[in-house]
């Protein structure tokens, strides 16, 4: 009999410290902090720069081509 009233005596004070956190946390509304996903954003490049970009990549890759092929 003493064991099952302690038992219900650490339940019930579990019980009671899980509700009272449950409802300090979840019930009230905070102002929290600001949104701050602009923070995150990464600056986009222009199409226009990565078209100049490409376009240069590919004439020194047919550059290094051209002297291959010229070796031979």
């Amino acid at each position: 009999d003493f064991l099952a009233v302690a038992e219900e005596d650490h339940q019930t004070e579990l019980t009671r410290l899980a509700e009272s956190a449950v409802e300090r946390g979840v019930n009230e509304i905070t102002s929290g902090e600001q949104n701050r996903d602009n923070d995150f954003n990464v600056e986009k490049k222009l199409k226009n720069e990565n078209k100049i970009k490409n376009d240069a990549r590919k004439k020194k890759k047919a550059q290094r081509q051209n002297r291959k092929k010229s070796r031979k």
